[in-house]
Parts: structure tokens; C-alpha cells; sequence
């Protein structure tokens, strides 16, 4: 009986432990964005009305040209967010900053939402984790219903 004491004691300090890491590894949706600081696109791609998989939408997209692919999307923990001028430049004089707006996600987690120059952006995140970020923007028009931006 005297061995069956400090083998049960260790084991639920263990078990404890365990339990205690992992809670504190599990980070939420807004820690998540907020702690990786700078997110840069790494793609576009357009769900046409005409189809049921995502293609590329680079051609489509300003915002998937080489130019912009170093620009730094950052979630403030404020709910402040900019995009700021990576290295490469499109045009010489575009300024540093060149979007800022404020950012937040649904109670349910599923959505982010952004707003810059009273227009609101929702995005249906579908894969968030500390190093990707997959966000679709449904979007109705005549040639395409949704855009997927991918970041890292």
C-alpha cells in the first residue's frame, strides 16, 4: 500500500500538468491574429458562378501583384489594423501606411471583420492558426461569388 501512494500522487501531478499546458497553448482568434504581427498575402483566387472550385485569381486582384505580396497586414490588439508598403513598391510615391482601419471577430469566431473608409469587409475565416490565415470574401457579381485570400 505505501508504493500505491506516491505512484497515485505522481501520476495526478502529472495529469495536472498536463492538462494545464495544453490550456495554455490554445490561443484564441484574435491572439492568433494579433501575435504574428505582420500576415502577407500569399494568394487570390475567385470562385466564378460558372464553377464550383477556387482558381486563381491573380490576374484579377491588384492586391496579388508581386508588388503587394511583401505588404504587412497587422491586427492590432485595439482592434486598430494597417496595411503597411513592404520593400517592393508598385509606384515609388505610394505611402507607407496604405490602409488603416479598425478590425473584429464575431462572437461566434467564423467572421472577421474589417472597416477602413466606412466600408466593411466580411470575411469567413476558414483556416486560422498561428502561421496561415484563409479568409473568403463573398462577393456577388456577374462573373464571380467569392474570393479567397490566403496569407502567412
Amino acid at each position: 500500500m505505501k508504493f500505491s501512494k506516491p505512484i497515485l500522487f505522481i501520476t495526478t501531478v502529472l495529469m495536472v500538468s498536463i492538462a494545464s499546458c495544453s490550456k495554455e497553448s490554445e490561443k484564441s482568434r484574435k491572439e492568433l491574429l494579433t501575435d504574428k504581427g505582420c500576415w502577407k498575402l500569399l494568394k487570390v483566387e475567385v470562385l466564378y458562378n460558372s464553377a464550383n472550385e477556387f482558381e486563381d485569381g491573380t490576374a484579377l486582384f491588384r492586391s496579388s501583384q508581386e508588388c503587394k505580396k511583401d505588404d504587412c497586414y497587422n491586427f492590432g490588439k485595439d482592434n486598430s489594423y494597417t496595411v503597411t508598403e513592404g520593400a517592393t513598391k508598385c509606384t515609388a510615391s505610394d505611402p507607407d501606411i496604405l490602409k488603416s482601419g479598425t478590425w473584429s471577430i464575431t462572437e461566434d469566431n467564423r467572421v472577421l471583420i474589417t472597416e477602413a473608409n466606412n466600408i466593411k469587409k466580411y470575411l469567413r475565416i476558414e483556416t486560422l492558426n498561428e502561421n496561415t490565415l484563409i479568409a473568403t470574401d463573398t462577393i456577388k457579381s456577374l462573373t464571380f461569388k467569392s474570393v479567397r485570400y490566403s496569407y502567412n
